[in-house]
């Protein structure tokens, strides 16, 4: 850089997609590992640092020149040598005559034999709503054993396109063929329908949640469902104790009713019983008064009819025949038992 009244040099950062770098285990790169390599290159204290925002690494230089030398021959880190990019793979310049960079994602095109032309991709990929071409497409090689680019193609391609508004469908028909598209906006919007399962907002999950709990019954804030806090459940255990003693009380009804059916049928049976012991005694009642009646008719028919005869013995008795006869003699007969009873109880008085 110049000092003093000169003006400072500007010297534009480089860059690396940070899924692109060596993975051979899962220890991250840290800016220091990122510096060193980088200066084992272009020299002592020849780098001012690097910064990692997203998935791309800013490698800034202190100079032009050094700048010059890492895009031409790039470095080596952890055994593998690795490729700068001079611009922001994600950003493309001078769009539509102007200079101005305009955001763009890479969008991934994979599932597709190679024996499919890119103007058929080109072609289907066109047709999806909003979409606009940034670069060409390029078709992925892949790497050996110590990270370098082989000439072999893996199948997969992409390209760079504006972000869309809204994310691109993951499948698409290409010449007869169930494709796969990826950006990464894609799971941006996944990660936006997420719902947390502790407050109940989406675009972060629980473990990541900084928010007070909030209750799925009666969605107030510092209880979750079922706990004794929420409001909810007490009305819940009063309506439970409410209805048990609803119950009780219905049980109780229905044992009095069931007393009550069995006194009202034990006293329709008393009454019939004695409604039929008094119809049994007035039946009786009305028998022995026909009984009367018609014996004083036998008599009073007798006593019209009877003729007088002189007996051997020089005495008139009544002569009686058939009928007459037998009706004289059970009135004579009933006559002579009633008198023997009343001798009876007048004997049993004086006994007495």
């Amino acid at each position: 850089m110049a000092t003093g009244g000169e003006h400072e040099e500007r010297v534009l950062p480089l860059f690396i997609v940070d899924n692109q770098l060596p993975a051979f285990d899962k220890k991250p790169f840290t800016t220091a590992e990122i510096c060193a390599a980088l200066e084992r290159k272009g020299g002592y204290n020849s780098m001012e640092g690097a910064q990692k925002i997203g998935g791309l690494w800013r490698l800034y230089a202190r100079d032009n020149r050094v700048r010059q030398k890492l895009l031409i021959e790039g470095f080596v880190l952890r055994g593998v040598t690795i490729t700068v990019k001079e611009k922001n793979p994600f950003l493309v310049s001078s769009v539509g005559g102007e200079s101005r960079e305009v955001p763009a994602t890479k969008l991934i095109i994979s599932n597709v034999p190679l024996s499919v032309s890119d103007d058929e991709i080109k072609g289907a990929v066109m047709e999806l709503p909003g979409v606009v071409m940034r670069s060409r497409i390029i078709a992925e090689k892949d790497r050996d054993e110590q990270g370098k680019l082989t000439h072999w193609k893996t199948g997969r391609r992409f390209m760079y396109v504006s972000v869309p508004q809204e994310p691109f469908p993951r499948t698409v028909q290409i010449a007869g063929f169930n494709a796969s598209l990826y950006h990464k906006e894609q799971k941006g919007q996944q990660q936006q329908n997420i719902e947390c399962r502790k407050c109940m907002q989406k675009g972060h999950r629980a473990a990541a949640c900084s928010n007070l709990i909030k209750c799925r019954q009666c969605f107030c804030d510092g209880h979750k469902a079922g706990d004794r806090e929420c409001p909810l459940v007490a009305q819940n255990a009063q309506d439970t104790v409410q209805n048990a003693q609803d119950t009780v009380q219905n049980a109780q009804d229905t044992v009095q009713n069931a007393q009550d059916t069995a006194q009202n049928v034990t006293n329709t049976d008393n009454n019939e019983d004695k409604s039929d012991k008094h119809n049994s005694d007035e039946g009786i009642d009305r028998s022995r008064s026909r009984i009367r009646e018609k014996l004083k008719a036998y008599r009073r028919e007798s006593s019209g009819s009877v003729k007088r005869v002189r007996s051997p013995q020089g005495l008139t008795s009544p002569y009686r025949t058939g009928k007459q006869a037998r009706v004289q003699e059970d009135a004579e007969m009933s006559d002579s038992q009633s008198e023997s009873g009343e001798n009876d109880t007048g004997q049993h008085d004086s006994l007495c």
